[in-house]
């Protein structure tokens, strides 16, 4: 009986043994790894930033906006630098909608940003320039070639205010002029805010007419019968000087002012 109890303790005595061995094992490649780790974190948190890569932009020069974040990067590691904090930096800038920051195990710094893009150029009451994106901020006027040949919006300020609905208004015009089949965005030279009922005027540029257009109803079909006129009559060798002007506010009719 004392021989059966011996062998039945040592056969437990086993099996304990090999139960525990595993768990052992997992428990020193946990503390391994949780060392790892920690000096992995410490390891990248000290690493300096050794370049910076900027990307998505196309009217801010990468100098311009490396200097909007020189002190906050200057003689920095990873651990100094607070990602979120240059992030809103960086959108403090007119011409930046939305910035990501990150860095990586290189040394690079990496700037994504998503810049404000002018589709017209706004004139004050002061004859100031100022461009306009389609969701309606004004943003600095800076000479730029690609944005030679905006639209000007102009009369949609009220003394120093812009006039909310006016530009909303101009900006439906000028988003249907850059999706229009026809491509009258470069035969458009000024968007002119006439007055609530009456609505807009523009200007043609070649040749240099004024169009009485009328309030933001029907976009679309309005350009496409300035098109077809402008086509088969204000560009025919026999151009009528005396035309003065049209009017497209009427539906399947261009009254011309003479």
């Amino acid at each position: 009986m004392e021989t059966e109890n011996a062998s039945n303790r040592s056969r437990f005595e086993t099996i304990k043994k090999s139960k525990t061995k595993p768990v052992l094992v997992f428990l020193f490649l946990l503390v391994s790894l949780i060392v790892l780790s920690f000096f992995s974190v410490n390891w990248y948190k000290s690493q300096a930033i050794k370049n910076v890569k900027i990307s998505g932009n196309s009217i801010l020069s990468n100098l311009e906006i490396s200097e909007l974040i020189e002190k906050d990067i200057a003689n920095s590691s990873v651990d100094g630098i607070d990602l979120l904090q240059v992030e809103h930096k960086l959108q403090q800038h007119d011409y930046i909608s939305t910035a990501k920051v990150w860095f990586n195990s290189k040394g690079i710094l990496g700037i994504d940003v998503k810049e404000r893009y002018p589709v017209a150029i706004v004139v004050d009451n002061l004859n100031r320039l100022s461009f306009v994106d389609n969701e309606a901020n004004l943003l600095p006027y800076r000479f730029h070639k690609e944005f030679s040949n905006l639209p000007i919006i102009s009369n949609v300020f009220n003394n120093s205010k812009i006039n909310k609905s006016a530009i909303t208004g101009a900006l439906l015009i000028v988003n249907e002029l850059e999706s229009n089949k026809h491509n009258l965005k470069n035969f458009i030279s000024e968007i002119i805010y006439v007055s609530n009922n009456i609505g807009y005027k523009l200007f043609l540029s070649d040749p240099a007419l004024p169009i009485i257009f009328g309030k933001t109803n029907d976009i679309s079909n309005k350009l496409d019968k300035l098109y077809i006129f402008w086509k088969n009559k204000l560009l025919a060798s026999s151009f009528d000087n005396s035309i003065k002007g049209l009017d497209i506010r009427w539906q399947d009719i261009v009254i011309v002012q003479q």
